[in-house]
């Protein structure tokens, strides 16, 4: 299993993140990219996320899937003026 929840910390741990959150992309782009975000794919095992979302890009659209935490504490709930702002 890739991914299991950490009981009571609010957090996920995601089990080699590089096959969890890029599915099926092509080595040759996938490895180069991790590297100029300093990240070795090699040694990256383990990855701990406070929110569950994942944003697909399939070069044409980009869907982004979030389930939302409201307004939990002072930070969260804001997704829609952060991503209007964007624009």
């Amino acid at each position: 299993m890739r991914h299991t929840s950490q009981p009571g910390a609010g957090t996920s741990a995601y089990r080699n993140p590089a096959a969890t959150l890029f599915a099926n992309p092509p080595t040759a782009e996938l490895e180069p990219a991790l590297r100029a975000h300093g990240i070795d794919p090699q040694t990256w095992t383990e990855w701990l996320s406070d929110y569950t979302c994942v944003l697909v890009d399939t070069g044409d659209h980009r869907v982004l899937i979030d389930t939302g935490m409201g307004q939990h504490t002072p930070t969260t709930g804001r997704l829609g003026p952060h991503l209007a702002a964007l624009e």
